[in-house]
């Protein structure tokens, strides 16, 4: 029990791992309230894994991660990127999969109704989709009173299709 204090530079080195392990109800800071510096994690430049929040939580517990979850205050922003493009390629997966277990659920929330919240969807060359099972139902619009709810209003030469699929369905305008 006790507290290390080092100044300067510091390098912890190990074989194969180094751990910051406190009791159960501790916490680990990596950085300062005041630090303008970056704080980097997994800079390697060959194939490697960065897991954070990467273990199965028990039965009747929860597992929370914030990332750039702290409140902005005035004349302050926040940006947070994930993934940003390269000439690589970068695939992101948001509640994907979920490792091949069929029970699982993932529920993905993006956005806010909040104020004058903006959410902006964009593909370049590529398709966009919006999917779902044979028994899912997919909803646009439905909170809009007074704006607009604009399909293809910017095309100049493509073409806005609805029910294309040959089966006996019903569009219903109005």
């Amino acid at each position: 029990t006790g507290t290390l204090s080092v100044g300067g530079n510091v390098t912890l080195s190990g074989g194969n791992a180094i751990s910051l392990i406190p009791d159960s109800s501790g916490n680990v800071t990596i950085g300062g309230a005041t630090q303008t510096g970056a704080i980097f994690i997994g800079t390697s430049t060959v194939t490697n894994s960065i897991n954070i929040g990467n273990s199965n939580t028990e039965s009747g517990h929860t597992q929370t991660l914030n990332i750039g979850s702290g409140a902005a205050t005035a004349g302050s922003a926040s940006t947070i990127a994930i993934g940003n493009g390269t000439v690589g390629t970068t695939t992101i997966n948001i509640g994907a999969a979920n490792n091949g277990n069929l029970l699982g659920k993932s529920v993905v929330s993006i956005g806010s109704a909040q104020n004058a919240s903006a959410l902006t969807l964009a593909a370049g060359t590529g398709n966009m989709s919006l999917t779902g099972t044979t028994s899912s139902t997919l909803t646009l619009g439905s909170g809009i009173t007074t704006g607009a709810l604009n399909i293809g209003s910017s095309l100049t030469t493509g073409a806005v299709t609805i029910g294309a699929a040959a089966q006996t369905g019903s569009i219903f305008i109005g």
